[in-house]
């Protein structure tokens, strides 16, 4: 009989891979939906009559501490904090030969990182005027939601056995992650269809690349588990 390599037995990312695909693809409907729809003149411009009122209540809300705030979770969120970051955990996995979810890990970076720039050339979308803080480059999707929510998320996944408490931390990381997004549109950097559509896409490509490894590597394993028997 044969089993997983090393430790991966002992962590399983997940026990009923197929909720988490139920719910990869809750997210990218989400997703699909704001897609869809600023893709689309009539639309997009119902979305856009949204994020200017959601803009203008941010704007109303200044505060010194939501301020303070908003800049910590915006500097969580930038990429001198999460390349670390992710580079970190992949050397932790490849240590400790935690082989499916490392990759997990570098499939979903490997497909959210490019997707982000081709999207955001593709919708040319601008950005808010006068933000407080720094930007770059186009609006749509936010690159900090796409990253935040993919990274939060996956490292409950890698970190936390599967189980009822795995799924708990997961919505608690979803949900930091719309946070931190959400910051940018405090400070103006972002719409808040950007940070919807970006956190919904960084889950979305997490749990769904979890998932279908994980339901790949158990039918490889059952194939000689089920001939030796």
């Amino acid at each position: 009989m044969t089993s997983r390599i090393g430790p991966e037995r002992d962590h399983e990312l997940f026990r009923e891979h197929r909720i988490a695909l139920g719910a990869a693809a809750v997210f990218s409907v989400v997703a699909a939906v704001i897609f869809i729809m600023l893709a689309n003149d009539t639309s997009a411009a119902w979305v856009q009559r949204v994020d200017d009122a959601v803009r203008d209540a941010a704007q109303a809300s200044q505060s010194g501490p939501l301020t303070v705030a908003a800049n910590i979770l915006n500097v969580l969120g930038a990429w001198y904090v999460t390349w670390p970051l992710r580079l970190i955990v992949a050397g932790w996995l490849w240590l400790r030969r935690r082989w499916e979810a490392l990759w997990v890990w570098l499939i979903a970076m490997a497909i959210y990182e490019p997707i982000v720039g081709i999207l955001k050339e593709l919708y040319g979308r601008d950005r808010p005027p006068d933000p407080a803080v720094g930007v770059t480059g186009l609006s749509f999707p936010s690159g900090h939601a796409v990253v935040g929510a993919a990274v939060a998320i996956g490292l409950v996944m890698v970190i936390v056995p599967a189980g009822p408490r795995q799924r708990f931390y997961e919505v608690l990381a979803g949900g930091f992650a719309f946070l931190m997004a959400a910051s940018r549109v405090y400070l103006d950097a972002h719409w808040l269809s950007d940070v919807v559509a970006g956190t919904a896409l960084g889950g979305a490509i997490m749990i769904g690349v979890g998932a279908v490894i994980h339901e790949v590597n158990d039918r490889l394993h059952e194939a000689p588990d089920a001939s030796s028997g």
